[in-house]
């Protein structure tokens, strides 16, 4: 339960935006200690078989999942076209909001 509070709903947020930055294998490394952790599993063994018994998707599945989720629902985001009202050859692409800082 500690899990999905935490680490899996930080991870989950933003998702689609942050993992294809060059920091997703620091990220994966993290979700294994986390999840040897709460198992008890020795750092040596594989802890595959713990995901599938815990539940639990790694970062790269969940990434995978929400862009599938994504693409079915498609019709509820915005596009580029909708945004800027500029006919160009990414009008159809999904609109990606910048954060001001």
């Amino acid at each position: 339960m500690v899990y999905f509070a935490y680490f899996h709903s930080i991870t989950e947020y933003g998702i689609i935006f942050w993992a294809k930055s060059t920091n997703i294998c620091h990220v994966c490394t993290l979700q294994q200690r986390i999840i040897r952790i709460i198992s008890g599993v020795e750092d040596k063994n594989l802890c595959r078989n713990v995901f599938k018994e815990l539940g639990i998707l790694h970062v790269q599945c969940q990434y995978i999942l929400s862009l599938v989720f994504v693409m079915d629902n498609q019709k509820n985001f915005q596009t580029n076209l909708f945004v800027y009202r500029l006919d160009t050859r990414n009008k159809n692409h999904l609109y990606l909001p910048i954060a001001n800082l």
